[in-house]
């Protein structure tokens, strides 16, 4: 959309930041320019209207956004230069320079307990807990999955399993591995 009617001859740029355009429309004219350089630096996201400017010419993507043209090079047509005001330089305010306020020290999550007490409390196929070689594991989703059967893990529900995880599964990977994989934490006196 335009809004102004004609385009004396001579060279234009896009608002203050000199970028130079020879054709007004087209494919490679101002417009088109524009389009492709209006998001991108260092050029305002999106161009405003800046303010008026007597004989410039103004384009627009859209309601609100847009850009205005400058003749920088006008053919000899005279045209009144408006005097320009001077705007008053604003006193600087001084900013407080805010007081650090110390951050308090995080406290530590404790360490869960797993005690024996704990363990025999979790002695049910809703909760199997059971202590091996020092540690604890629930065991509790490894009820059904076991290869040996539902029955041989409810066995260890509650208890130390050690001799009966050692005797079963002495020196091998698959087991200590899968079993791995159930640890809540070493068992505390």
């Amino acid at each position: 959309m335009i809004v102004g009617v004609k385009f004396p001859k001579g060279s234009y740029q896009i608002n203050a930041f000199g970028i130079p355009c020879t054709k007004v429309m087209g494919s490679k004219g101002l417009f088109a320019q524009f389009l492709k350089l209006k998001d991108k630096d260092p050029l305002p996201k999106p161009w405003r209207y800046l303010a008026d400017a007597i004989g410039a010419p103004k384009f627009t993507s859209g309601p609100g956004v847009g850009f205005r043209v400058e003749l920088i090079t006008p053919t000899p047509t005279p045209t009144p230069t408006p005097t320009p005001t001077p705007t008053p330089t604003p006193t600087p305010t001084p900013t407080p320079t805010p007081t650090p306020t110390p951050t308090p020290t995080p406290t530590p999550t404790p360490t869960p307990q797993y005690t024996m007490a704990k363990v025999r409390a979790n002695n049910t196929s809703a909760s199997c807990w059971t202590v091996i070689n020092g540690n604890v594991y629930n065991l509790t989703l490894w009820i059904e999955a076991h290869p040996g059967g539902p029955s041989v893990i409810r066995g260890l529900c509650g208890v130390d399993g050690t001799n009966n995880f050692n005797s079963q599964h002495q020196n091998q990977s698959n087991p200590t591995q899968r079993l791995s994989s159930y640890l809540l934490g070493p068992l505390t006196n």
